[in-house]
């Protein structure tokens, strides 16, 4: 794919696209089974009588959930921009909540590209395509906005497994999450220092957990489970879902919050690739702490690090966290 292959024409269109609003119906089943899949046993999403007891007064879904909602909401096939590139890469996700969204809603999605441009990567020239989805509950009220970047280039050789080799450590334990049976001291965010750690905690993902995650996200893309397929599109081989390592943050930080902490927004840059039977390690530190509009809210630099030491996946989010 030479330099300058996307053309203004091509641009304009792309930006021309409209998009219908589409609406679709949470279930409760919906919410546990993308629950599970994450490996987030927060109860708030997952046990319906111990979140009844909890700040919501019932289950409401996990941080990155409207990407199943976004993914269930495709067109049939895969979807294809008029642009240059077969292999298509999630580039990151950034999360705002306003409302929770709980089983029973009606959540329509509204849909807008807001740029297109191209830039010279390792891989050659890729394409940035940048995205906005609004969710909307029954009440008219906005629920979460998301903004997207997808990456499209072509394969730049044939694959094979180029992976460092590492020493085999087997699966590690997961930092225990918040459960029924599991009390975590309220945060005073009176008493959270700049510079306060979060986490860490250690993520091992198997390939049936990215099939798992496939199923409950409605993400069927064949890089994350196709071997074949995604050494022919130039991949070292099968990679996880930058959606589902978001997710991993999104544990991250509410494991840390507690009740009845609040997560404000969410974001991540998807900079490398993570394979499934290594372990990565999920982590975060305070930047800073101030009161807005009456809130009183935290920054937070979070990220993932591969068995190499290599940060992957960098972010942010914001939290609120009560005073007394």
């Amino acid at each position: 794919m030479p330099l300058e292959l996307l053309t203004s024409e091509m641009r304009e269109r792309v930006l021309a696209t409209e998009y219908e609003p589409a609406t679709f119906e949470v279930e409760k089943s919906h919410i546990t089974s993308f629950a599970r899949a994450i490996g987030d046993d927060n109860p708030l999403w997952n046990d319906e009588a111990a979140a009844r007891r909890l700040k919501y007064g019932g289950l409401i879904a996990p941080p990155t959930f409207t990407r199943m909602i976004f993914n269930a909401l495709r067109p049939p096939g895969k979807e294809q921009y008029p642009l240059p590139g077969s292999v298509q890469l999630d580039g990151g996700s950034q999360w705002r909540y306003f409302e929770p969204i709980r089983p029973g809603d009606r959540i329509t999605q509204f849909r807008k590209t807001t740029d297109v441009y191209e830039r010279r990567g390792s891989a050659g020239p890729l394409i940035f395509i940048l995205g906005n989805f609004r969710f909307v509950n029954q009440f008219d009220q906005t629920a979460v906005e998301l903004s997207t970047v997808t990456i499209r280039h072509s394969p730049v050789r044939s694959g094979t497994d180029t992976r460092p080799a590492r020493p085999e450590t087997g699966p590690a334990p997961s930092a225990p999450g918040t459960s029924a049976d599991t009390q975590v001291e309220p945060l005073n965010w009176a008493e959270i220092l700049e510079g306060a750690e979060i986490g860490p905690f250690t993520k091992h993902t198997t390939t049936q957990d990215l099939v798992k995650y496939a199923g409950a996200s409605r993400d069927f893309y064949e890089i994350h489970y196709d071997k074949d397929f995604a050494l022919g599109v130039g991949l070292p081989g099968v990679i996880i879902h930058g959606a589902l390592k978001a997710a991993y943050l999104g544990k991250l930080m509410t494991d840390w919050l507690g009740d009845p902490g609040a997560l404000r927004s969410l974001q991540c840059q998807y900079r490398g690739m993570d394979f499934p039977s290594e372990s990565v390690i999920c982590e975060g530190r305070v930047t800073r702490t101030y009161v807005e509009d009456g809130q009183t809210l935290a920054d937070c630099d979070i990220w993932i690090e591969n068995a190499r030491s290599q940060t992957t996946v960098p972010g942010q989010a914001t939290v609120s966290i009560p005073s007394s």
